[in-house]
């Protein structure tokens, strides 16, 4: 039972971790507040490697490895752009459905060595009630088509980043892989910043944000640390079912204080979407019955 509450405490950290990470983005843009996230994140990392006298270089690793940090870069900066512009909920939402959609694609077609899925009928209710809790999450609020975009995709760059990840983590261990992760979107982050939004370099002479607002790297390999400890505990399932629960929900909780009022239409779109994802993972996971 532990572990599956602590599923749900992962799922609500994840919406926190976004909330953290959009509030340094509102006073330090979303590149520079990239690299910040980055930084401290790095940090973090290698002081654990350090303690635990782990060496990132004992082993010589082919270049698509590290594509992980890369691509996750871009994750969080479709996050963080999309904070403020539309709400926490309608992110969280957006993000899963394109998680869902790009996972079922990569299982359909065998993309990255994975083992072939086919997307049937069966799966087709799962997909329609996730988009009718979208559709009702967004219904009656500011539609803003860029934010919309981009949290959709980024859902799908968190698949491609946990793709390359697992890769990495396997051939070098978790936090390995996570310094690796976080060196090389470092460099991306500061690459971008400098190349898109070099301007923003200027907000570091302002007063700085309350300092929790500095924590969203740190946040970030917590996250990633307890996944990998629940990951084992846990069916896959359940677990799929409950991070999205605590993440949805502990979304909506977050909209409703910083608004100041309670959504019901964000509630009634967060069950629907969460029927939707049993009936994926169940259907998923579903063995065919013996003639």
């Amino acid at each position: 039972m532990f572990y599956y509450f602590l599923t749900l405490i992962i799922g609500a950290f994840i919406s926190v971790m976004l909330t953290v990470n959009g509030t340094l983005t509102l006073h330090y843009g979303v590149y520079l507040a990239t690299v910040l996230i980055h930084i401290v994140g790095l940090i973090a990392v290698t002081a654990i490697i350090l303690i635990k006298k782990e060496h990132p270089f004992a082993k010589r690793l082919p270049l698509s490895f590290f594509l992980g940090g890369v691509i996750g870069v871009i994750s969080t900066i479709f996050n963080v752009g999309a904070f403020g512009k539309i709400s926490l909920t309608a992110i969280t939402a957006l993000c899963m459905l394109g998680m869902t959609l790009s996972s079922m694609l990569i299982d359909h077609y065998g993309l990255y060595g994975m083992t072939r899925v086919p997307i049937t009928a069966r799966k087709l209710p799962g997909i329609f009630f996730v988009l009718f809790g979208i559709f009702i999450m967004l219904l009656g609020s500011k539609f803003d088509f860029i934010p919309v975009v981009i949290s959709f995709c980024s859902g799908v760059t968190i698949v491609l980043s946990r793709t390359y990840n697992a890769r990495l983590s396997k051939a070098t261990g978790l936090f390995v892989s996570s310094w690796y992760n976080y060196s090389t979107g470092l460099v991306s982050a500061l690459i971008a910043l400098l190349i898109i939004a070099p301007q923003e370099l200027n907000a570091l002479q302002s007063i700085p944000p309350v300092w929790w607002a500095f924590t969203g790297g740190l946040m970030g390999l917590v996250t990633v640390t307890l996944n990998s400890v629940v990951v084992v505990k846990i069916p896959a399932l359940y677990m799929t079912v409950l991070l999205f629960i605590g993440q949805v929900f502990s979304s909506i909780l977050i909209d409703s204080f910083l608004s100041g009022h309670f959504a019901a239409a964000d509630a009634l779109g967060g069950l629907c979407m969460i029927a939707g994802q049993i009936l994926h993972v169940y259907t998923d996971n579903k063995k065919p019955s013996l003639p």
